[in-house]
């Protein structure tokens, strides 16, 4: 009987101990959660702040016009007279060349309003069936054909907003069109390195003036996408692991670092669209050291707005 009683309390006083080391351990975890693991760095924190943010993808082109004609003669033909020179205006009907073939006079009308741009013939010589006589466009209806990279292909939407500037055309003079159409078919396009594979996107002019037209090289900001008011943060912050998955270290009221890991949505040049991990307020690690450790203590040296 005394047997018994001794074996019950032993387990008694086991379970008792066991439950106060539990707690001991519990309020270890706490206070070390609270003053850090022991190690301390200096750090440099931004809080997050909501914001607008866009990504565009830049592709290069050449204006040319949306309408435009070539005057052709299907057999050579004596050229005996020239109604009009390069760049002068033409309306649909107005007489653009006359020819002599096999003894037959023939005279070939312009078949659009426009301008006239090119004439690779003149009096006296004869038509080449492989190249127009002459091209008249229409620069009141320009576009630009530029070309999309492969990599940038899927971000590249119809009715897509779009910045046109270039050598010509400065920033300042807003310039915008819209993507009107996609290539069904991707080129290859040779470049200093080698090859790359483009796709050629139409897109409109919605604003000309005196500078702009058909053959000038320029550059196209396409916005492929755009949120306002969202929490964002500074690509300076962002970390990532071999396996890919993004983090950042931010830093308690109790300048405790915690290493949070989070999800992206639109990223640009200098900054990333928040999704989940972080909210406006907290207080992120800039630049973090490779060596920085869930728990440790910051020593905050520069807290930025």
């Amino acid at each position: 009987m005394k047997k018994k009683f001794w074996i019950g309390s032993f387990v008694i006083i086991l379970i008792v101990l066991f439950v106060a080391a539990n707690i001991y351990q519990s309020k270890k975890n706490k206070s070390a959660l609270a003053t850090g693991n022991g190690k301390t760095f200096n750090v440099e924190t931004k809080k997050i702040e909501n914001g607008n943010i866009s990504s565009i993808v830049t592709a290069n082109g050449v204006i040319d016009a949306k309408n435009s004609a070539d005057i052709n003669f299907p057999v050579p033909s004596k050229v005996d007279k020239i109604y009009v020179e390069v760049g002068q205006t033409v309306e649909k009907n107005d007489k653009l060349i006359d020819v002599v073939t096999n003894n037959i006079s023939d005279t070939a009308k312009s078949p659009i309003d426009g301008v006239v741009s090119e004439i690779n013939v003149e009096k006296g010589s004869y038509t080449n069936t492989m190249t127009p006589a002459m091209r008249i466009v229409d620069i009141k209806d320009l576009v630009v054909k530029a070309d999309i990279k492969e990599a940038d292909l899927p971000k590249v939407k119809v009715g897509q907003s779009v910045k046109i500037y270039g050598d010509a055309i400065d920033k300042s003079e807003n310039i915008t069109g819209k993507v009107l159409s996609i290539a069904p078919v991707a080129t290859q396009q040779k470049t200093s390195t080698g090859a790359q594979t483009v796709i050629q996107a139409t897109i409109s002019v919605d604003k000309l003036n005196s500078i702009i037209r058909p053959g000038l090289n320029v550059s196209c900001d396409i916005l492929t996408s755009e949120k306002k008011d969202v929490p964002l943060l500074s690509l300076d912050m962002l970390m990532e692991d071999k396996d890919g998955n993004q983090y950042v270290y931010k830093v308690d009221s109790n300048n405790i670092i915690h290493k949070q890991g989070i999800k992206l949505g639109i990223v640009s040049d200098f900054n990333a669209e928040i999704l989940s991990g972080l909210k406006s307020g907290d207080a992120v690690i800039i630049d973090p050291q490779p060596n920085l450790t869930d728990g440790s203590k910051a020593i905050v040296t520069n807290n930025k707005k």
